[in-house]
């Protein structure tokens, strides 16, 4: 469906925007899960990120791989809005954080044959160890690992990036 088309159910996207922001408010007060006052589909804090993510084992995959990569100097950048309930990077967890930590790529490699797409230079399912910004798997990120330490993360005062610095928290 195209959204210059006539059937397209969102002529300007403000609407679905909003149904959006209220499917993720109903979604975290359904949780109990603490919300920003002013806008409820946001939640309170960005260290509370973990609660946008659907299942727990996706969260702790990635906790751990933000561990490894941090060991290797390699940074594992979250967004600055990934508390914020319509943020891309969560959409980005939740629909295939759950094939990354099963290994299961048959359904994304599916959908780029069916869509005429052409084939990735690097296979994921054979990366191993190899960590890239293209890959999101990991033989470093196998359940059975302890989770990392806590991070915090802040945008030092003044500054001008749109990307907060990442600090062990000890």
């Amino acid at each position: 469906m195209n959204k210059d088309s006539a059937d397209w159910p969102y002529p300007h996207h403000t609407k679905f925007e909003a149904e959006l922001k209220e499917a993720a408010k109903r979604w975290f007060a359904a949780r109990g899960y603490p919300v920003n006052p002013r806008q409820p589909y946001i939640l309170d804090d960005w260290e509370n990120w973990g609660r946008n993510i659907i299942l727990p084992e996706v969260t702790e995959y990635i906790r751990r791989e933000i561990a490894v990569r941090n060991e290797r100097r390699e940074g594992f950048a979250l967004h600055r809005s990934v508390h914020h309930g319509l943020s891309s990077q969560v959409l980005l967890f939740n629909l295939v954080g759950p094939l990354v930590i099963r290994s299961d790529f048959e359904p994304l490699r599916t959908a780029f044959v069916e869509a005429g797409l052409p084939r990735p230079s690097a296979d994921p399912a054979r990366a191993g160890r190899h960590h890239t910004p293209h890959t999101m798997t990991s033989s470093c990120g196998t359940l059975g690992r302890k989770p990392p330490l806590p991070q915090t993360w802040s945008v030092p005062a003044g500054s001008t990036s749109r990307w907060p610095r990442r600090t062990a928290r000890r």
